[in-house]
C-alpha cells in the first residue's frame, strides 16, 4: 500500500493474512443467514443458472453447523466446575474474579468465552485495564490513595477483546523476552445521534497503545477510500504502567499475535458440506418431479394440455404419443453418500482436539512439563490458566501490588468422555479383570472419564453393592443345586 494511503486504521500484513481464513469461520459462527448472506463466495452460481433461480437455491439452503457446534461444545468442557483460585488467594484477586470485567461476569464465563476464541481463531486476547482517573485527579488536586480507590471501587479489571479488533501491532525483545512496543486497537461504539434522540449511529475508534501514551483516534470522515482520523480531544493519555498490558494465549503460535485456527480443516469441510447439501437438494428436487414427453404434438397442443387427475387430452396424429420420464435416482445416491461421508469426516475432525496424540508442537511440550500425555484442548486449558493468571499479574501491577505473589487460576482438568477414553476404559477393564486395580480405583476412572455423573458418589456405589445385592455366589449356587433336584424328581415320577 502506498504510504499515503497509510492511517491509523490501516492493518499489518499479518492481519491480512489472518483476516482472509477468518472469514469463513466468521460466517460458519454465523449461521445460515450468515452464509446465505455471503451468497456466492460459498456457494457458487452453475454457469448456465440464471439469477432467480440461483436465488432461490440460495435461500433455500442449510447450514449443518458443525463447526460451531464443535467449538461451542469443546468451549463447554472444560467448565463443567467454576474457575477457582488457589484456597489462599490475596481477597483482591477473589473480587476480580467474582467479576471480571467490571460487567458482572465471573471468571468461568470470561474464560469460557476465552476459550471459544481459541478455538475459532487459533488465540485468544484480554487486556488489563484501569479506570481513566485524569480527571478525578485534577478535580481532587492530586494524586488517590488506596481509601480514595475503595471509597470510590475503583480497581483495575479484565477486558476480552476480539483477535479481529487488533489489527497492527510491534514488538522487541526487551530483557530477553519479546514485548509488545506498539498496539492498534479497533473499538465501534453506538452513541445518540446529534440530531434524533432516537437514533444512534456508530462512533469509530482506534486506540494506540505504547509503553509509554494511550492515544484514542477518532474516524471524522469516510470518503471511499479516502478515511480521515484525528487523535481525539483529551485522548492522549500517559501510559503509568509502562507496559502494554496485553495477555495472548495462543493455540497455535506462529509468531508474536500471529496464529492459526486450530479447527480451519473442520471449518472447509463444513463449507464442502454447504455446497454438496445445496447440490443434494436441488438433485432430489428435481428427481422427484417427472417429466412429460410429447411426441407428434404442435405447441400450440402442448400449451393446451391441462396436466392432472382426470384429465383427458388427445392428437389427431396417429404417431402422437405422450411419456413420462423419470430419473433412475442414481446421482440422488451418490449425492447422498457423499454427502455421509463429508458428515463422517467432520465427525472424526471435530473430536481431534480430545484425542491424546503426539503433532502438537504445544501439546506435546505441555505434556513434558505435565508428566503425562495430553490432547489439544487440555494443553489450550493449560495454557488458559498461564494466561489468566498473567493478567491477575497486569492487574495487580495497576493496583501497585506485588505482581510476583499470584494465586494460580485453576480450570477442572475433566474434561469428560474423549476419543482416547474408549481404548483407556478397554485397558482399565483388563486389569480390573486381573485384579491390579481394586473396585474403588476403577470405578473412580470410569466416573472421572465421565461415564457416571458428578452427582455418583463411589462410597455410596459400594456401599450399596455390600448391602444391598441379595444374589450372593452361594444363594446362586443353591438355588441352581435345588433346581437340578426338582427336575430329576419330576423325571423319576414320570
Amino acid at each position: 500500500m502506498e504510504a499515503d494511503k497509510i492511517t491509523v486504521n490501516t492493518p499489518n500484513e499479518a492481519y491480512e493474512s489472518m483476516a482472509v481464513k477468518w472469514r469463513l469461520i466468521d460466517n460458519l459462527m454465523g449461521g445460515t443467514l450468515a452464509m446465505r448472506e455471503a451468497g456466492r463466495e460459498y456457494l457458487p452460481q452453475y454457469a448456465k443458472e440464471s439469477d432467480a433461480r440461483y436465488r432461490l437455491r440460495l435461500q433455500n439452503s442449510v447450514l449443518l453447523e458443525k463447526f460451531k457446534d464443535t467449538v461451542q461444545t469443546l468451549s463447554a468442557r472444560p467448565f463443567g466446575s467454576p474457575v477457582a483460585l488457589n484456597e489462599d488467594a490475596d481477597p483482591f484477586f477473589w473480587e476480580i474474579a467474582e467479576n471480571v470485567d467490571l460487567t458482572g461476569r465471573n471468571m468461568t464465563v470470561f474464560a469460557r468465552e476465552c476459550m471459544s476464541d481459541l478455538l475459532s481463531y487459533g488465540k485468544c486476547h484480554f487486556m488489563a485495564e484501569y479506570p481513566n482517573t485524569v480527571e478525578l485527579r485534577e478535580m481532587m488536586g492530586r494524586d488517590l490513595t488506596l481509601a480514595d480507590e475503595r471509597q470510590l471501587k475503583l480497581r483495575p479489571y479484565l477486558v476480552r477483546i476480539s483477535p479481529s479488533a487488533i489489527i497492527n501491532w510491534e514488538g522487541r525483545r526487551i530483557g530477553g523476552v519479546e514485548q509488545l512496543t506498539r498496539l492498534q486497537v479497533r473499538h465501534t461504539i453506538p452513541i445518540q445521534h446529534p440530531q434524533n434522540e432516537f437514533a444512534v449511529e456508530m462512533k469509530h475508534l482506534v486506540v494506540v497503545w505504547t509503553r509509554q501514551r494511550i492515544v484514542v483516534w477518532e474516524r471524522i470522515s469516510d470518503e471511499g477510500e479516502d478515511e480521515v482520523w484525528m487523535p481525539v480531544d483529551n485522548g492522549d493519555l500517559p501510559n503509568t504502567l509502562g507496559e502494554i498490558p496485553l495477555v495472548t494465549v495462543y493455540a497455535n503460535r506462529k509468531k508474536l499475535l500471529t496464529a492459526e485456527p486450530p479447527l480451519e480443516g473442520l471449518a472447509h469441510l463444513n463449507a464442502k458440506h454447504w455446497r454438496n447439501q445445496s447440490d443434494q437438494d436441488n438433485i432430489e428436487q428435481v428427481a422427484r418431479v417427472p417429466m412429460l414427453f410429447f411426441r407428434g404434438f404442435s405447441k400450440q397442443d402442448v400449451a393446451s394440455v391441462e396436466v392432472g387427475p382426470f384429465k383427458v387430452f388427445g392428437n389427431q396424429d396417429p404417431q402422437s404419443d405422450v411419456m413420462v420420464i423419470e430419473t433412475n435416482g442414481n446421482a440422488v445416491k451418490v449425492g447422498s453418500d457423499a454427502l455421509r461421508e463429508v458428515e463422517r469426516q467432520m465427525n472424526v475432525m471435530s473430536m481431534s482436539p480430545m484425542e491424546r496424540r503426539a503433532g502438537n508442537p504445544t501439546a506435546t511440550e505441555l505434556a513434558i512439563e505435565a508428566g503425562r500425555e495430553v490432547s489439544d484442548l487440555e494443553a489450550y486449558v493449560m495454557l488458559l490458566e498461564y494466561g489468566l493468571k498473567q493478567g491477575l499479574g497486569f492487574c495487580a501491577k495497576w493496583a501497585n501490588r506485588d505482581a510476583q505473589i499470584l494465586p494460580d487460576v485453576l480450570i477442572s482438568e475433566d474434561l469428560g468422555y474423549s476419543v482416547t477414553s474408549g481404548r483407556e476404559l478397554e485397558e482399565l477393564r483388563e486389569d480390573f479383570k486381573l485384579g491390579v486395580l481394586d473396585k474403588r480405583t476403577y470405578l473412580e476412572e470410569r466416573k472421572r472419564r465421565g461415564l457416571y455423573h458428578e452427582s455418583v458418589e463411589v462410597n455410596d456405589v459400594l456401599a450399596s453393592l455390600e448391602t444391598e445385592n441379595p444374589f450372593t455366589e452361594l444363594d446362586i449356587d443353591e438355588d441352581i443345586d435345588e433346581d437340578i433336584e426338582d427336575d430329576e424328581d419330576e423325571a423319576e415320577a414320570a
